[in-house]
């Protein structure tokens, strides 16, 4: 494992220590992370490869099981963190039919609106005003550079053609950015909500969170 992605567990293993001390919800129901091998086999369908600090994320976890609640899967604001094989359902039998009748709407060809190797590894959860992290993938048999995180952009991203799409610098830059919302007090976990809290503050300093709500 290079050293920035040995920084960006770091960061993952931050966030999980970070919301114990809150008593965020999702914890007790996180599920065990994947192989790269059955990360691959999950992503087979979608014809991509996640980039290598996606697929650690879902070695990490394998998102969150909801056990029957609408809150357990609450993972930072203002996304929740599903399971990759609900990824891939959703990205192929949601996603991707929405662009296409959007962009047929627009007179655009559907690369030209959205381009195929973004996948969604957080969203909102809603599935009519759905909001999302994407991140660039590649081709199954070509793995994505393990350095030069830090220059790889994500977009976060509603329905809007991905040149509309607010950017965050990298998936590391994003976490960095949680992390520093969680120790300035930005957000906090509001256990009789189930909900984040976050500072209007922090949402006018980054344009995303303040479109997502």
């Amino acid at each position: 494992m290079t050293a920035e992605l040995e920084y960006f567990r770091g960061l993952l293993d931050g966030i999980g220590d970070r919301a114990r001390a809150q008593g965020c919800a999702w914890l007790g129901s996180a599920r065990p992370g994947l192989t790269n091998e059955q990360i691959a086999a999950v992503m087979a369908p979608t014809g991509w490869r996640l980039p290598p600090e996606a697929e650690l994320l879902f070695t990490w976890h394998d998102g969150v099981d909801d056990n029957r609640s609408p809150h357990a899967r609450r993972f930072l604001p203002p996304f929740e963190f599903f399971p990759l094989a609900e990824r891939v359902h959703w990205y192929l039998n949601d996603w991707l039919p929405r662009v296409a009748e959007i962009a047929d709407s627009a007179e655009m060809a559907r690369e030209d609106y959205w381009p195929a190797p973004y996948f969604p590894i957080l969203d909102t959860g809603d599935r009519f005003n759905a909001a999302a992290v994407m991140v660039r993938c590649t081709s199954p048999d070509q793995e994505g550079p393990r350095d030069r995180l830090r220059s790889r952009p994500v977009l976060l991203s509603g329905i809007e053609s991905a040149a509309d799409a607010p950017r965050q610098n990298s998936l590391i830059s994003l976490f960095e950015l949680w992390i520093g919302w969680l120790d300035d007090g930005s957000a906090r976990w509001n256990q009789d909500r189930t909900a984040w809290d976050v500072d209007d503050s922090a949402r006018h300093r980054h344009t995303w969170a303040a479109a997502f709500g």
